[in-house]
């Protein structure tokens, strides 16, 4: 299932990227950052290359060919994400990463070495076009945690609903 899912997802995002659309016709501006599958794609990604990384680097009794296909499988989720130039996905994948250098004493020493490849792979990928030192994106979201803590302030237990959010926002805001 997950192997399916990264191989589709690999063939779309790089149909899209060649082609201008993916297998199915979707337009390559549904690939690009938080839209559509681009987003589906980097939560998937995420979660695989940690899941593949884990497996190679803390299952003793794998053989070298399954060690070199699930080490493999992690560099392409990796490169998914970071194609999608989503910087929470990016953060989680990375701490994600962290995880077996950790779980095995002996694995500490490659932990500088891994993350100063990644940084430079990751670097390269992703300020190549500059977006990604625009945060207004998190400057609306304090907006939006400050609004929501004064509807919180107002209304403690059962708060203004889910559905009543949209309402009141601008009454709030």
């Amino acid at each position: 299932g997950l192997v399916g899912g990264l191989a589709w997802a690999s063939a779309n995002a790089l149909s899209a990227h060649l082609l201008g659309h993916d297998l199915i016709g979707k337009p390559l501006a549904r690939y690009a950052g938080r839209l559509k599958e681009g987003t589906r794609i980097a939560h998937l990604a995420a979660f695989a290359a940690p899941f593949y990384c884990c497996r190679v680097l803390l299952t003793p009794k794998l053989t070298t060919e399954l060690k070199r296909r699930l080490f493999l499988l992690t560099l392409l989720s990796i490169c998914l994400v970071f194609i999608t130039k989503i910087r929470t996905t990016i953060l989680a994948m990375a701490l994600g990463l962290v995880l077996p250098f950790f779980l095995r004493k002996r694995l500490l020493r490659f932990l500088v070495p891994f993350f100063l490849v990644l940084l430079l792979a990751g670097g390269w990928m992703i300020f190549q076009d500059g977006r990604m030192w625009d945060f207004s994106s998190v400057y609306h979201r304090f907006y939006i945690w400050k609004v929501s803590w004064l509807m919180w302030l107002e209304h403690p237990f059962f708060g203004v609903s889910a559905s009543g959010f949209k309402e009141a926002f601008p009454l709030f805001a």
